[in-house]
């Protein structure tokens, strides 16, 4: 049963001090404050562990990681996460196939993750995808790598949009406000929404 409450997960601990995402720590912050019964993780506790756990009990769900697009074989396309005892921290666009959620928004704060590759058919193997098909609604994902600092200022806009907007006007109106103080469209337009745009 999943509670309306949203899900963020931010800055995971990869051991290595030169991936740390600053940016998505403070994204995630940003976030708890207009939202505060958000369920926030970070470091250690943004487990892939954590996010196949719990994942189905949110109406929403905010990763901010790195994320890493491979053309030659899109289902191994990764989520950067914290590893465990349980899990190595790579959530992969295959294993998402196998991961329930019960989501009305995913957004993959993450570099490439709209990426995809087509199939021997008409199927397009990604994120996108597999998130879709493991149960959410809609998703916001990246078209290619992103900026930490100006993707934080971007999702926080969203988020403020979304209080009174639909998902798509949401995500419309923070790409116009970011694009005033950073008119290059690589800081805003690599942002797209997937699925239910209400």
């Amino acid at each position: 049963k999943k509670d309306g409450k949203l899900l963020i997960l931010a800055n995971p601990d990869l051991g290595n001090p030169n991936l740390d995402l600053k940016g998505a720590e403070a994204e995630a912050e940003t976030i708890k404050g207009l939202y505060p019964d958000a369920v926030v993780l970070t470091r250690k506790d943004a487990s892939e562990t954590n996010l196949k756990k719990t994942g189905q009990l949110f109406a929403g769900i905010h990763v901010a990681a790195h994320g890493e697009f491979n053309a030659d074989a899109p289902l191994q396309s990764r989520l950067l996460l914290a590893p465990d005892d349980q899990n190595d921290g790579n959530l992969t666009a295959g294993e998402l196939f196998e991961t329930r959620l019960a989501a009305d928004l995913v957004v993959l704060s993450a570099c490439e993750t709209a990426l995809g590759k087509g199939g021997a058919g008409d199927e397009v193997f990604g994120f996108t995808r597999a998130l879709l098909y493991a149960g959410s609604r809609s998703l916001v994902s990246t078209l290619w790598p992103v900026a930490d600092e100006e993707t934080a200022m971007l999702m926080a806009q969203f988020y403020r949009n979304r209080m009174g907007m639909t998902k798509a006007e949401a995500l419309r109106r923070a790409q116009v406000t970011l694009k005033q103080s950073r008119p290059g469209p690589f800081y805003w337009a690599a942002f797209t929404l997937t699925g239910a745009g209400r």
